[in-house]
């Protein structure tokens, strides 16, 4: 099944950086999907962060649970240098490039019995109102 022409209607989870922005105003610019607000509905993170990634919903030490049993390592706040995304803390603390950013996310979806009672409330709340964005918009 092909998902083109002018009757498709999607919602899109961006990442809120320049890049992820970019890619979806490219795609808008070439034609491919319709503007926002059109039949497209784009919906950011429900944090503050101009750079907001889905990866930004959780406080870091809720996300490192998640990354330490995706993992097997053991890492902790105190572990990250600097400030930043995450992404680029924890390729300082490890020394070494993080590239499988899906991994903590699979790593709750098989675990989630485990890893969702140890999650702060901040980060179900964030959760919370990102499904309910992406849910207004499926009528």
């Amino acid at each position: 099944m092909a998902l083109i022409g002018t009757n498709l209607q999607a919602t899109i989870l961006i990442d809120s950086t320049p890049a992820g922005v970019a890619k979806l105003k490219a795609l808008t610019n070439k034609g491919l999907l319709p503007p926002p607000n059109g039949s497209c509905s784009q919906i950011r993170s429900p944090t503050a962060s101009p750079t907001a990634t889905s990866r930004t919903c959780s406080p870091p030490g809720d996300y490192l649970k998640l990354y330490n049993a995706a993992f097997g390592t053991r890492l902790k706040v105190g572990d990250l240098n600097g400030q930043g995304r995450i992404i680029a803390r924890i390729t300082r603390a490890t020394q070494t490039r993080f590239n499988e950013h899906g991994r903590p996310a699979d790593a709750l979806l098989r675990k989630r019995d485990t890893l969702l009672p140890g999650l702060s409330e901040t980060t179900l709340s964030r959760f919370e109102q990102l499904f309910s964005a992406i849910n207004s918009t499926l009528s």
